[in-house]
């Protein structure tokens, strides 16, 4: 999906409609937000299922392929340095 849809993509991150600058709205800024918004059909219809996106903060799985730290960005650290 995501290499024949690519030119696609690229036009909506850059020109879509709503856009303003790299935040895409209610789907939020920068790389998240354009991939929420691009795929949001996708999305809601193929969810991972959680041992694909295991969450930190929530109840140890088990058998997790993937768990997913969620915290401060590099940019968040920089500001704290200063």
């Amino acid at each position: 999906t995501m290499r024949r849809k690519y030119k696609d993509f690229i036009h909506e991150m850059f020109y879509g409609e709503g856009n303003s600058g790299f935040h895409y709205g209610k789907y939020g800024p920068g790389d998240q937000g354009i991939l929420n918004k691009f795929y949001q059909s996708d999305l809601e219809h193929n969810v991972l299922a959680p041992i694909f996106n295991a969450q930190s903060y929530l109840p140890f799985i088990h058998n997790a392929f993937i768990v997913h730290f969620q915290g401060p960005k590099p940019v968040d650290y920089v500001k704290w340095v200063k």
